[in-house]
């Protein structure tokens, strides 16, 4: 089966290109950054990761004052680019697909310690020549 453009899906041949590493988790096979870890307010391109595809996760902890805890919180998580999927202590909150990317956390934080994690997906064209497009994920 000879494919008969780039457009093919599966067809197409895989080039790795940037610095990372395959592991295993659970019989699951993860590509991470070499460093282990991305940076926020960078695009993948600028990590070396400019044909990425996939989900990358990033966590943060963050203390919320008892204070605040009455208020609308609404972390805008800026130019994700393709679908972002948000969770706080370990339970769903939403998927977004796209923009704004701002999440209303309203309600679901706690005083103290919180934490988010941020899952970031772009789709497969950026395998077929399109450098993912800037991933700068959340100001609050």
């Amino acid at each position: 089966m000879e494919p008969s453009s780039l457009a093919d899906g599966l067809l197409d041949p895989l080039s790795p290109l940037g610095r990372f590493e395959v592991q295993e988790d659970g019989g699951q096979a993860l590509v991470t950054s070499l460093r282990g870890e991305m940076l926020t307010g960078k695009s993948w391109t600028e990590q070396g990761l400019p044909y990425f595809s996939g989900t990358v996760a990033y966590d943060s902890e963050v203390d919320l004052p008892a204070s605040l805890i009455d208020r609308m919180i609404l972390p805008d998580c800026g130019d994700v680019g393709d679908d972002l999927e948000v969770a706080v202590d370990g339970e769903h909150v939403l998927t977004k697909l796209w923009h704004p990317y701002v999440v209303d956390v309203t309600g679901r934080l706690r005083p103290g310690r919180n934490r988010f994690l941020f899952r970031l997906g772009t789709v497969p064209s950026a395998c077929r020549g399109r450098a993912s497009r800037r991933k700068n994920l959340c100001r609050t």
